[in-house]
């Protein structure tokens, strides 16, 4: 029987060349997605500030770690800085930096599925990255995509990690040291952005390496060359930049913040917030994973139907005869019934799903030879599957596109798309009783997937319209809400206003808890090295430690903004955590300016602009 990914067109009387048709259709959903996005990707005040105000600092000569406190790798502030330091600093130039990164990992994407399975599964996988993950916008304020993330060392580590990946297949497909040593550095270099994506990666490199390594007697033979080699390079990176790192700071300091990223992780304070049992799902375990045996279920109903129809379809009548009254009928009810159809919780299967297709594909990397050396297609599957599965262990059990779901979920729903599109159609070779040809239900399959990709660009083209008002200029200007949805983007759009007409130019300030935005926006440093503080943040760095960093910098001046932490156990700043600080705050500080209400007191968003008492006799720092 022939193989149905071979015939992805027979239904249709002409021929579809899929693999030029995702020339045309990429690009356009690219430009459609930036186009609706425009300016709109970041949120203004919450942690995507810290993203270019680092960066912007960097490039004028201070040093992570040592100057300013992080808590992430060091990655994407250098890079970055190194863009600033080319161009200048400039939102603008971070987003069309990291837009061009999109499409390299779109590429990247497309090749691995069209070397695994067909052109139509590469192009609705390229599709879904670029509507999906990349531009989507799913809730309130924004930074969960890849354009200008929250933390972008999160997409950064992702796109690394694809290239790391689509090293592994060319070197399983010819295995030689170059390639090796390539696959080690870039390896290597992800462990300067999120211990997550490296734990990731690291795991599916090594799994996949071991099988391609026990299978191939000529690698195994130079087995203790081959680990040399590639551990070598694997720490080439990570050691460089400790020996930058040394070279500017003790190195007792340096060590501390070449490991701090993973201390944090396993910070037991940290994994016990409320917050982070949330992004988990183990707030309400037994609930979440009803939901996943739910919607699991529910994926194994609708699949098997279409796979009943397709046989029914090839056992009594012509595909091609009943192919569109069915598809419409089915597309017409789900039209009817979408309103009722919760498209935000349908890949909440994904770990599921995933850890079984990976010990499926385990099983086959093993057994199954190719010239004595093992499938580089099946190998690379199996350490593609580790890496999806794992990177799912932080929203394990409340797995969404939206959130951290931006970045963690993508490679599984990636899998996803390759399973139930190739990888079930393809079964009709060895099970032909279970399947007919397999091309009526990979139409329908297909056809799921763009209403599955249509309804979340509905949603982010709906939350995007929401955003209409500019705060900053020229190449820093972002979109914010409309002010009467929230007032913010005015207020700060004030602030700024006062700081540039009031403020003499050395003067420097710190905003607390949140407001990096506002230094970079004014082109104000922060004199504490810490910039932000929420309860999470309390967690890690002890008050006493911040108030002295407060007290030690003394900024003339600190900006209170209107920031609720709720989400984190603890509402606001000064009341239900930090209580000492905000107290000697008010003790050594007196108010000169305030926009919009009073700020940590529930009455809507304010920015209170506190000078220091003793301002005209201490000199100015900077």
């Amino acid at each position: 029987m022939a193989d149905p990914s071979s015939q992805p067109h027979s239904f249709f009387k002409r021929q579809v060349d899929f693999s030029r048709l995702s020339l045309g259709l990429l690009p356009i959903a690219f430009l459609y997605m930036l186009a609706i996005s425009w300016l709109k990707w970041p949120d203004l005040l919450i942690d995507f500030g810290v993203q270019v105000y680092i960066p912007w600092q960097l490039s004028e000569g201070k040093i992570l770690y040592r100057d300013i406190n992080y808590l992430h790798g060091p990655f994407s502030g250098y890079l970055h800085a190194f863009i600033f330091k080319l161009f200048g600093p400039a939102i603008l130039y971070l987003a069309i930096f990291n837009c061009v990164l999109v499409i390299l990992l779109t590429s990247i994407t497309v090749w691995m599925l069209k070397k695994v399975s067909d052109d139509l599964t590469a192009l609705l996988g390229g599709l879904l990255f670029i509507t999906v993950f990349a531009f989507g916008q799913y809730a309130g304020g924004g930074n969960f995509n890849f354009i200008t993330a929250y933390v972008y060392e999160l997409p950064h580590g992702i796109i690394l990690s694809f290239l790391a990946l689509f090293l592994l297949y060319i070197y399983l497909e010819k295995p030689n040291r170059l390639r090796l040593a390539g696959l080690g550095v870039v390896t290597g270099m992800v462990y300067l952005t999120k211990p997550e994506v490296f734990l990731a990666l690291c795991t599916a490199v090594i799994l996949g390496l071991a099988v391609a390594f026990y299978l191939n007697a000529s690698l195994k033979k130079e087995l203790g060359k081959n680990i040399i080699c590639f551990g070598f390079a694997l720490f080439t990176f990570p050691v460089l930049f400790l020996v930058y790192l040394s070279w500017n700071m003790p190195f007792a300091t340096a060590l501390t913040a070449w490991t701090g990223p993973w201390l944090n992780v396993l910070n037991p304070g940290i994994r016990s917030l409320e917050f982070y049992k949330w992004i988990r799902g183990t707030d309400h375990l037994g609930k979440n994973l009803m939901s996943m045996a739910v919607y699991a279920g529910s994926f194994f109903l609708v699949f098997s139907s279409l796979m009943l129809l397709d046989r029914f379809c090839e056992a009594r009548y012509s595909n091609k005869r009943w192919f569109l009254p069915v598809a419409y009928a089915l597309c017409g009810g789900l039209f009817y019934f979408e309103r009722h159809i919760p498209w935000q919780e349908l890949l909440r299967p994904l770990p599921l799903i995933v850890l079984i297709f990976g010990i499926r594909q385990f099983i086959k990397a093993i057994q199954t030879r190719r010239d004595s050396r093992g499938d580089p297609r099946e190998i690379f599957l199996m350490a593609f599957s580790a890496f999806a599965f794992i990177l799912l262990f932080k929203i394990f059990f409340n797995t969404h596109v939206f959130h951290y779901g931006f970045a963690l979920a993508f490679p599984a729903a990636i899998l996803l798309v390759l399973i139930v599109l190739y990888e079930i159609p393809a079964s009709s070779i060895s099970f032909p009783r279970f399947l007919g040809t397999g091309r009526f239900y990979k139409h329908m399959t297909a056809i799921l997937i763009v209403i599955f990709i249509a309804k979340h660009v509905g949603l982010s083209t709906t939350l995007y319209q929401l955003k209409n008002f500019p705060v900053g200029t020229g190449k820093d200007q972002i979109i914010d809400y409309y002010p009467f949805l929230n007032p913010r983007g005015e207020i700060v759009t004030q602030t700024l206003e006062y700081i540039e007409k009031e403020f003499p130019p050395e003067i420097q300030f710190t905003a607390i808890p949140y407001g990096s935005m506002i230094n970079y926006l004014s082109r104000r440093t922060n004199p504490v090295p810490i910039l932000t503080y929420n309860p999470g943040e309390a967690l890690i760095i002890p008050e006493n430690d911040y108030l002295e960093k407060i007290k030690e910098h003394s900024p003339p001046y600190i900006l209170l903004l209107e920031v609720d932490s709720s989400i984190f156990g603890a509402r606001y700043f000064g009341q239900d955590y930090a209580q000492n600080t905000l107290a000697w705050i008010l003790n050594h500080y007196t108010l000169e300016k305030q926009f919009g209400q009073d700020p940590l007191s529930g009455t809507g968003f304010g920015i209170q602009i506190l000078k220091r008492s003793d301002h005209s006799k201490q000199v100015l720092d900077g």
